[in-house]
């Protein structure tokens, strides 16, 4: 698992002072950026250099508690399915002790070129590995 700390900001919440639901795809997204950092993988030069991209082509919100604004979270972050060509993330937002909310977002690993799936490249499976769950 890997772990994300977040304060939960102004830009993230709706005039009743809660988290706006799409506000939690964009925050488990900066956590999945934060892993991909910790590996060795920084996004500009990811975009620019490789041969594939690893787009999400499905993605999911479940939410127990509402958060609000000043509220300071931990996302842990792990992969419960990995396939030939795809895989899945799991966040879960866990404010001290109280389960929140949990977000997947499934991935496929499409060419460049081409825009047609291609198998997981060894490095991504590397990583990958880091969070099995």
């Amino acid at each position: 698992m890997f772990t994300y700390a977040y304060t939960i900001r102004m830009r993230d919440t709706d005039a009743a002072g809660v988290v706006f639901f799409v506000q939690y795809l964009a925050i488990a997204h900066e956590a999945y950026e934060a892993f991909l950092a910790s590996e060795g993988i920084h996004l500009g030069d990811f975009l620019q250099e490789t041969s594939y991209l690893i787009p999400v082509v499905h993605a999911e919100a479940q939410y127990h508690v509402s958060l609000r604004l000043g509220d300071t979270i931990r996302i842990s972050m792990g992969c419960p399915f990995i396939g030939d060509s795809s895989f899945t993330l799991l966040f879960r937002f866990h404010r001290e002790q109280t389960r929140c909310a949990e977000v997947r977002t499934t991935h496929a690993t499409v060419s460049r070129q081409t825009g047609r799936k291609i198998s997981l490249p060894d490095e991504i499976l590397h990583i990958l590995s880091h969070i099995k769950i």
